[in-house]
């Protein structure tokens, strides 16, 4: 019995730092007492195709077109460079009025033609475009590494989803064998043929048989929480996944 208040005392601590958690995630004041009055919502799984998911979160994902936007300046960056050392022709023109009076004026015109042709920078532009190389191929080493690890984190967020709605469904038959064992203990004990602690075993197994179901709906819910956020759109697909309103 003491071993059991031990266990119902840590319980009760953990209850009170979930609720904490919950509250500050949820935006309530650390001090407001609540009490839950929604049952848990389990939505049947979907999985959606590994193609779609990583399409979606290259198109929504911001550090991913952060970098994707590096990629394309590295470019622009090497296409000036290499621009440089090419001939170019400048054709500069101004025209204007001059006169004492508006019926004493005449316009004014000037035309100016500018050709340069490099000729002594050659190893600067050629510097130019040996750091213009070096920096487009690390920012389309970041882009290759961040499109990588992106696909990594939907993955094994898939496996995490797939795993744990096995786990739930393990752990709902697990809860309706051992709802059913507590019915035929209280049925034995009731016509005299079991003593109470046979009972008491059979509500110790209910309740963890509880336990382990949720733990597999929260490890479910993260996994797919987690899937979520790897896509990019998890105010979208959040709802989807709970099957919230």
């Amino acid at each position: 019995m003491q071993a059991q208040q031990q266990r119902l005392l840590a319980a009760e601590n953990d209850v009170a730092k979930h609720k904490l958690d919950l509250a500050r995630a949820i935006g309530l004041p650390q001090g407001q007492g609540f009490a839950q009055t929604d049952a848990f919502i389990t939505a049947p799984v979907t999985i959606p195709p590994l193609d779609q998911s990583l399409s979606t979160a290259l198109e929504s994902r911001a550090d991913y077109h952060r970098a994707a936007s590096l990629v394309r300046v590295a470019e622009e960056t090497r296409k000036a460079a290499n621009g440089r050392r090419m001939p170019s022709f400048e054709v500069k023109g101004d025209y204007g009025d001059l006169g004492r009076a508006p019926g004493q004026s005449h316009g004014t015109m000037f035309v100016e033609g500018i050709l340069s042709v490099p000729i002594f920078t050659g190893e600067r532009t050629r510097a130019e475009l040996l750091e213009s190389d070096a920096l487009l191929e690390e920012r389309r080493a970041e882009a290759a590494n961040l499109r990588d690890r992106i696909e990594y984190e939907i993955r094994t967020a898939n496996l995490d989803i797939q795993s744990a709605a096995d786990q739930v469904r393990v752990g709902q038959t697990a809860k309706d064998l051992a709802q059913q064992q507590l019915s035929q203990a209280q049925d034995r004990f009731s016509a005299g043929v079991a003593n109470g602690l046979e009972v008491t075993l059979a509500q110790e197994a209910v309740v963890t048989a509880d336990e382990n179901y949720i733990s597999s709906v929260y490890a479910l819910n993260l996994a797919e929480g987690a899937l979520a956020r790897a896509t990019g759109v998890a105010e979208k697909a959040i709802k989807a996944f709970y099957g919230g309103k």
